[in-house]
């Protein structure tokens, strides 16, 4: 088993444990908070997020791409480290400051003031270097810790709506001390040295170029929530981000390939372009295979979780996820292609771009949707924008390389992820609302696929890439 292989095991370990904790948090925290705790939750959160963005100031993947350039010879990723974690130091420390100034102007100043925890989570935040090292076990374990930590915390304090105040600490709480703890793992990874300020923030301009992209990303991930409370509701910022969770928690495990794909392809990018071909677009092709089955598993299961899982209050949540799920598989060729080509080759031109116009896209979709649809408008919003960018990706990379799918087993996975949707549809439609009607659903679909899959060959396919030294 190849190092890729290991990595994504581990972070496949991780996520699974983002799928599952969330499926026994998420009805606790409806029900104790209420659908306008959520969603006042979600709305600061939301704001919070632009700070914390402009804290990191792109430095997460390019952080990755610059460690695992250098990660041979100690004293070149020593120099490096310390460069980009001064600089770090810089604008996250003046970031804090200009939030908690910010924090007393709203009409949430305490929440606000607990949410800070996030940005200086970005100050201390360096799990970037152990993954530009591909160190990657170090993060699944304490992350998982913490994770773990926080789930039993919420279980066990979080009980009725005067908890929002708990809540807050404990989510904003668990993220800096994940972030902290990656400091006492450090030791003998790197030397200290003190850099040179020019060396410090001659990092400026390229990490500027990722936070472009960062800023684009974290509006287009919230300026639904934000348009929503402002023009509708907290309400309906509750439904939509329950929704958005939910195909969230569903994409994490397809996404760690492309976490555990950047620092391999930013050492091959220039050195073997046939291979980041091949890698690349097999990448693509196993995603979007793995994805189709978990949308349609989504939109099967969702009807009759509604109750059980969400709370009545949460019912228009079975509307928009059909419009959700789409947009899981467009988001997930988008960022193949973002993590896989653009970065690694430096084109991030071109990867600022299609941000940019998929930012301005979904401003311009949601103002005109939301008054109009509500919720619904925000889910169409966002799924024509990640169509949008997928599309652009998709262009760009075809001028530089080729981009052909295996389009034989995406197809498989395609009609079989049809009959397991159909399937589950048919056979539970009688079926009451309840935790062990979707449990029989979940476990009755992957009985289907699998079945489908086996005899359509999906098998042999699985076969062939983890055989492939290219991969």
């Amino acid at each position: 088993m190849n190092r890729i292989i290991k990595n994504f095991a581990y972070q496949s370990m991780y996520q699974v444990l983002s799928i599952i904790l969330p499926i026994v948090t998420v009805p606790i925290v409806n029900k104790s908070l209420g659908v306008n705790g959520v969603g006042l939750f979600n709305y600061v959160t939301s704001i919070t997020n632009y700070f914390v963005l402009i804290a990191g100031l792109g430095l997460a993947q390019y952080g990755i791409r610059e460690v695992a350039i250098v990660r041979k010879d100690k004293t070149s990723l020593s120099q490096k480290f310390w460069e980009l974690q001064f600089f770090n130091l810089v604008i996250s420390g003046l970031t804090f400051i200009l939030y908690l100034v910010f924090s007393f102007f709203t009409n949430y100043p305490l929440f606000f003031i607990i949410n800070g925890a996030l940005i200086l989570g970005a100050l201390f935040d360096i799990s970037w270097f152990f993954a530009g090292i591909e160190d990657f076990k170090k993060i699944t374990i304490r992350n998982s810790v913490i994770k773990i930590f926080s789930f039993f915390a919420i279980v066990f304090l979080i009980r009725k709506p005067s908890n929002l105040t708990l809540y807050f600490i404990i989510q904003a709480g668990s993220t800096l001390v994940s972030q902290v703890s990656f400091w006492f793992v450090l030791r003998g990874k790197v030397k200290f040295l003190v850099p040179k300020y020019k060396d410090i923030f001659s990092h400026f301009k390229p990490a500027i170029s990722f936070f472009f992209s960062k800023l684009s990303s974290t509006i287009i991930n919230n300026s639904t929530k934000t348009i929503l409370g402002l023009i509708v509701s907290s309400a309906a910022v509750g439904i939509f981000s329950n929704g958005t969770l939910l195909i969230w928690v569903a994409s994490t495990l397809v996404s760690s390939l492309n976490t555990v794909l950047l620092p391999q392809m930013s050492k091959i990018a220039y050195s073997d372009r046939t291979r980041l071909s091949i890698v690349l677009n097999k990448s693509i092709s196993i995603q979007i295979i793995l994805t189709l089955p978990i949308a349609c598993g989504i939109v099967a299961v969702t009807p009759k979780m509604i109750n059980w899982f969400y709370g009545l209050e949460f019912a228009e949540i079975v509307n928009i996820i059909p419009i959700l799920a789409i947009g899981l598989i467009l988001q997930q060729v988008q960022q193949a292609i973002a993590v896989g080509y653009n970065i690694p080759m430096h084109r991030m031109k071109e990867y600022n771009r299609g941000w940019v116009f998929a930012c301005i896209l979904m401003i311009v979709l949601s103002i005109v949707l939301i008054p109009n649809f509500g919720v619904i408008g925000a889910a169409l919003a966002n799924t024509a924008t990640t169509a949008f960018l997928a599309i652009v990706r998709i262009s760009d990379m075809n001028k530089d390389i080729k981009f052909k799918l295996d389009t034989k087993p995406i197809f498989a996975s395609l009609i079989s992820s049809i009959v397991m949707f159909i399937s589950i549809r048919i056979l539970t439609a009688n079926f009451a609302p309840t935790i062990i009607t979707t449990v029989f659903q979940i476990v009755f679909g992957i009985v289907i696929y699998t079945i489908c899959s086996i005899l359509l060959g999906q098998q042999n396919y699985v076969k062939s890439i983890i055989g492939k030294r290219n991969f």
